[in-house]
């Protein structure tokens, strides 16, 4: 799911990831865009996805916002790798959710300005 440039991107119901190498991030956000998690959906994972930046990423004055009750921990799966990135003024708002609210084998970090809230 990438969102770019001021773009939107909102997300209204229940999806799985599975299978992925390579990736940067399983959610980025950049450039003044936004993705949104609807509340009550479930985001599951199945076998292993593995994201070198992090799972949910928001740069450079981007948002990403969930209100969703889970995610990424329903599933027979696991993701390999950091939780979250935020920098550049990038925030990452999860309603309480805590430091593990997103799937990953590490802690996330933000840096330059990046906030996890």
């Amino acid at each position: 799911i990438a969102a770019v440039q001021d773009a939107v991107i909102h997300i209204v119901g229940d999806y799985s990831v599975s299978n992925g190498t390579g990736l940067f991030a399983h959610a980025y956000s950049a450039s003044g865009a936004n993705i949104y998690y609807s509340n009550g959906l479930t985001v599951s994972v199945t076998g292993t996805v593995v994201v070198s930046q992090g799972f949910a990423v928001a740069r450079q004055g981007a948002n990403i916002r969930s209100q969703s009750d889970t995610i990424g921990t329903t599933g027979s799966g696991s993701v390999s790798g950091p939780r979250y990135y935020a920098d550049g003024n990038g925030v990452i708002f999860t309603n309480g959710g805590g430091a593990s609210y997103f799937p990953g084998s590490s802690a996330g970090t933000t840096a330059t300005g990046g906030q996890y809230i």
